[in-house]
């Protein structure tokens, strides 16, 4: 490495480290509570928990190592602090990866990408097994290719058997990745028996060492509550298919998921005309992207094989993954396309990489895309849930006298012991996790009446989650209104009210 080129590498990982260690005392949301709960627990409770916990389908890992991390401090930096590390190891994987498939100047360019990605840095703060689960994926990809560039030694194998296996045990959805390079190997190497045969041998290796995980897996698949036909229905549909889903799905890919910029869906902003003209403009885009990347690699590899390598492996880990939302009516999320995103940074990066002299169009094109990300940088860090100054606000204006309703508590700051609280999702009714609440019945009514009849002024905690998309906000509000409650003030937080209203005399 020469000495411009280590100087640029270590600006870049000071970017990527100042990026990701900013604002990390943000506050939990309720998402990050379920991990940080779960790492709390005696190691020999973690695998019953799993077993048991309804609404989603987790593998150990992550909550295992994260177990140790919390036992030394569980300071929020701190917690954070543990996916923060995952984050700068991915960014720096993500240029050795880059070194290893073409050269250094690649492997650069797609560091600097990786650095001020938003999703990474996003996902690089979120206490949950995104960011951590990705570095395992990437980590296996990577040993993948020293398999093909440089030799399917014994410690090449070792090392993607192992990564491979770490990047299951934290995420289910990695086995995309895993199935992608599959496809990579027998569409591209199917003469090659010798190698098949050897491939073939790794893959049932890891299969192997996954398989005490798969009682779990199918225990916890029982239980999924998460896995509901109603979350198919929502969002933009064409002649049946999600394709709302599936362009999101393509803008996450290039890490510009439109989450970071509204907490309303698209749908309730544009009409469908709107909406097939962007996800016409987001096939489009990803489209220039692929041709431009294929003509600037075919210039340079003799082994045209590796110019197929990173857009099969992501775009078949993505055309997977929409499948499954298809025929398992699994939802959505962003969060769930970190590899994948990894993955197509090489993709962008190939686009604007030259072996000869700087073109100027292409710095124009990567400082668009640079200012872009930069751009979107506050809506990477700041808490996407303002948790935690909602919990003050509360704590310094409400009296002992007073009630806090919620649907659900989804502040962890919260307590029964400093507030008078009603959870009404105890009470209320609806289908299945998925299905939009039902109106208030006779339960959930004679509790209110309860509120109604105890205290004068009740403080309504309006969650713009779930809670907002599924209806409960809108039955309570109706309540308030149909018993000639005043409201007395409102205090707004990021996708969070605090609103006070008072019972009529």
């Amino acid at each position: 490495m020469s000495q411009n080129r280590r100087a640029l590498f270590f600006i870049i990982l000071f970017i990527a480290i100042c990026l990701r260690f900013f604002y990390l005392d943000k506050g939990y949301n309720s998402d990050e509570g379920w991990l940080l709960n779960t790492s709390q627990l005696d190691l020999s409770g973690l695998i019953p928990f799993l077993a048991e916990v309804r609404g989603g389908v987790y593998p150990p890992l992550s909550p295992f190592l994260l177990h140790f991390w919390v036992k030394m401090d569980n300071a929020e930096v701190w917690v954070r602090s543990y996916f923060v590390i995952f984050g700068i190891a991915s960014s720096i994987l993500v240029y050795n990866l880059g070194k290893l498939y073409l050269d250094e100047r690649f492997g650069l360019t797609a560091f600097l990408f990786s650095a001020v990605s938003p999703l990474l840095i996003w996902s690089s703060q979120f206490v949950r097994s995104y960011i951590d689960s990705a570095f395992w994926a990437i980590l296996s990809v990577y040993f993948m290719m020293r398999i093909l560039k440089t030799s399917n030694s014994w410690r090449n194998s070792f090392g993607y058997i192992i990564s491979s296996a770490l990047a299951l045990y934290s995420s289910y959805l990695n086995i995309f990745i895993l199935i992608s390079q599959s496809i990579f190997i027998f569409v591209f190497y199917f003469k090659d028996l010798r190698f098949l045969k050897k491939w073939l041998t790794l893959q049932i290796l890891i299969a192997i060492i996954f398989a005490p995980c798969l009682l779990l897996f199918f225990k916890q698949l029982k239980l999924a509550t998460a896995i509901d036909p109603k979350w198919g229905e929502r969002g933009f549909q064409l002649f049946g298919i999600n394709i709302g889903y599936h362009a999101r799905s393509v803008i996450a890919m290039l890490g510009m998921d439109p989450g970071f910029l509204t907490m309303h869906p698209l749908t309730q902003k544009f009409n469908k005309v709107a909406l097939a003209g962007i996800a016409g403009a987001t096939f489009c885009v990803i489209g220039w992207l692929f041709i431009g990347a294929f003509k600037n690699l075919g210039r340079i590899f003799k082994e045209k094989r590796l110019i197929w390598f990173f857009p099969v492996i992501s775009v078949s880990a993505l055309i997977l993954y929409d499948i499954l939302v298809e025929v398992m009516n699994f939802p959505f999320q962003p969060e769930y396309f970190i590899s994948q995103h990894v993955l197509f940074i090489f993709v962008i990066s190939a686009v604007f990489y030259s072996t000869k002299k700087i073109n100027k169009l292409n710095v124009i094109a990567v400082v668009f895309i640079l200012l872009i990300f930069i751009g979107r940088y506050q809506d990477a860090v700041k808490p996407e849930f303002e948790t935690k100054k909602a919990y003050s606000y509360l704590a310094g204006n409400t009296k002992t006298t007073d009630c806090l309703l919620m649907v659900r508590n989804t502040n962890r700051y919260i307590d029964s012991k400093t507030f008078n609280i009603i959870i009404m999702d105890d009470y209320m009714y609806r289908k299945s996790y998925a299905d939009y609440y039902k109106p208030l019945d006779d339960k959930a009514r004679a509790v209110l009446s309860e509120v109604r009849d105890k205290y004068k002024d009740v403080w309504f905690y309006r969650s713009y989650g779930n809670d907002e998309l599924l209806g409960a906000n809108k039955l309570i509000i109706s309540w308030f209104q149909e018993n000639g409650y005043t409201m007395v003030d409102i205090k707004r937080f990021k996708r969070i009210d605090i609103v006070r209203y008072r019972r009529p005399n």
